[in-house]
């Protein structure tokens, strides 16, 4: 975002996409640099795009000849009227089915208990691969309680998603963690000629992953996720449709 505005001005919106499932093949190489690298070549592309764009409507035509040692052809631009751009907004709430969890006293007891011990472990001075192991046991069992607090004493959790239409392009939001596969779905089913689908929006909720990850496994779908196998298809349909309604209004 700041590479951008310092190479062509202006403000420059930076909206993340359907990343629930995507990471920069380098991301695990330990080196904190690369985030700076990579920002600076988003940077230098998205500015290169826009500097070869024009803000105006207009067409060329040709004006005189000037002598140059050769005849060179002049080209005169023309600024031809806008066409207003149809701006609008909307917003649809997906009620997304949540998963079953432990019992949330058996939750705190386990965070409890590798919270307690994670701290006698460094008051003991253990070795560094010790403390690794039960600190990511202690952060999973963290993570875990306040999934389930989230959803304790409810069967769906209200996702808002909010879309906004500038011409022929939309922009789709919500606070998950969206797969790619989500967003592609969306864009496929829009309208549009342009459409983006961005997670992390005005918050996250945790990963929304599609019902065939279930069978997986991993991170996103045993830990950092408290929705069912059955919710992304109730939010991706729900955005369909609120994409498909900004298109006919």
């Amino acid at each position: 975002k700041e590479g951008v505005e310092k190479l062509v001005g202006g403000i420059c919106l930076f909206l993340q996409g359907s990343a629930g499932d995507q990471i920069p093949f380098e991301a695990l190489s330990g080196d904190v640099r690369l985030a700076e690298r990579i920002g600076n070549r988003i940077a230098a592309d998205a500015a290169a795009t826009l500097t070869a764009m024009s803000p105006m409507n207009y067409r060329m035509d040709y004006s005189h000849v000037v002598e140059s040692g050769a005849p060179l052809g002049v080209q005169k631009k023309t600024v031809l009227a806008d066409t207003p751009a149809t701006v609008r907004v909307a917003e649809a709430v997906a009620e997304l089915p949540v998963k079953p969890f432990e019992a949330i006293d058996v939750l705190e007891e386990r965070a409890a208990a590798t919270r307690a011990e994670l701290h006698a472990l460094k008051n003991d001075g253990a070795d560094h691969e010790t403390l690794a192991d039960v600190h990511f046991r202690a952060r999973r069992a963290d993570i875990m309680l306040v999934m389930a607090r989230r959803v304790q004493g409810v069967s769906t959790v209200p996702i808002p998603i909010r879309a906004l239409r500038i011409g022929d392009a939309v922009l789709v939001s919500a606070p998950m963690e969206i797969f790619s596969a989500t967003g592609l779905a969306i864009r496929e089913a829009s309208p549009f000629a342009m459409t983006f689908v961005g997670g992390y929006t005005n918050g996250t909720e945790g990963y929304l992953p599609p019902a065939e990850c279930y069978a997986e496994g991993g991170y996103e779908v045993e830990l950092a996720c408290y929705v069912s196998k059955d919710a992304e298809a109730v939010f991706r349909q729900s955005a369909i449709e609120l994409v498909k309604s900004l298109h006919t209004a």
